[in-house]
């Protein structure tokens, strides 16, 4: 069994690995995001092959949403297949190369999330013996959208009106010639909100068009505006997940002026009307447990959470 750097030509049956546990997860969706890659934010990726066979897959790498040159994330898949002696001991010879990996970079921490549940707490276990600490938890939750009933939520969208607030569609706005800006700058400020774990830093506008507008997974008809005034006061986006039954749910945010107004239930009532209309089985979305409005109102709509996902962090100065 040999660690190695991963190549482009390691690329399917890498994506066939990340499947078992991303089962929309395509090859084209790695390449969008390598040719889409913020240049200033680093990566790396390794392989554990024995026999050929590829068995586990880690790498580390800078979010451009909360960029700081000697801060970084890593991951670490190991095959399901894999026993969990042999697991255990290749997750710690991984997760051990990649620390070392990045020691001539001076990094000031590392995070890595990690599912909470029975196959992955020895990693949580592992983790914490060589210093990571738990700072954040995610919860992941699904709405059956056939069963959602809009009765108790009739006039919201009027109520909204009522206030000189409209809802529209990305597809909706293209007669706006400013209305790619106007996102970028709207997504820039409701992030400055997203209960992160580091401070959150704004990306570029180039970057903004190609991994948000020209992503693959990017529905025109399902990206939602708030606006006031000719003001974008909130956005919120639903994203396609190829193969599958179910819409995914990015990013929801109004700006702080305009909230609880019931921008952000109108929103959630627009997507789930939008996937019930194309028969869409169910509606995924993921919330800090920290971020008590969004958490409550999802589950108030009849989201039921079905994974806990907790992030650790390793602080080396």
């Amino acid at each position: 069994m040999r660690i190695r750097l991963c190549t482009i030509d390691d690329y399917p049956a890498v994506v066939t690995l990340l499947q078992h546990y991303r089962p929309s997860y395509t090859i084209e969706a790695m390449h969008h995001e390598d040719d889409q890659h913020d240049p200033k934010c680093k990566i790396q990726r390794w392989i554990t092959e024995y026999n050929g066979e590829i068995l586990a897959y880690a790498m580390y790498a800078q979010n451009p949403h909360m960029y700081h040159p000697r801060k970084f994330q890593i991951g670490l898949l190991i095959h399901p297949h894999y026993d969990f002696e042999d697991s255990h001991i290749s997750a710690s010879t991984l997760y051990d190369h990649v620390i070392a990996q990045l020691q001539p970079l001076d990094p000031i921490s590392a995070m890595i999330f990690v599912k909470d549940d029975v196959i992955h707490r020895y990693h949580i276990d592992l983790l914490k013996a060589k210093g990571f600490q738990e700072v954040q938890r995610q919860c992941s939750l699904s709405l059956n959208v056939p069963m959602f009933d809009f009765t108790s939520y009739a006039g919201t969208k009027e109520k909204l009106l009522n206030e000189g607030i409209e809802i529209k569609t990305f597809k909706e706005l293209e007669a706006d010639p400013n209305r790619n800006h106007k996102l970028y700058a709207l997504e820039n400020e409701v992030y400055q909100d997203v209960p992160f774990p580091e401070q959150t830093t704004a990306v570029n506008f180039d970057y903004f068009v190609q991994n948000k507008l020209n992503s693959p997974n990017f529905l025109p008809e399902a990206y939602f505006v708030a606006i006031h005034s000719n003001e974008y006061i909130g956005l919120s986006s639903l994203e396609a997940r190829p193969g599958e039954k179910y819409l995914f749910t990015s990013l929801t945010g109004v700006k702080r002026f305009w909230r609880r107004h019931g921008v952000a239930l109108a929103f959630k009532l627009c997507a789930i009307s939008h996937a019930k209309s194309l028969g869409h089985a169910a509606i995924r979305t993921i919330c800090n447990t920290s971020n008590k409005p969004i958490y409550e109102l999802d589950k108030r709509l009849g989201f039921i959470p079905y994974q806990v996902t907790v992030l650790l962090q390793k602080v080396f100065h």
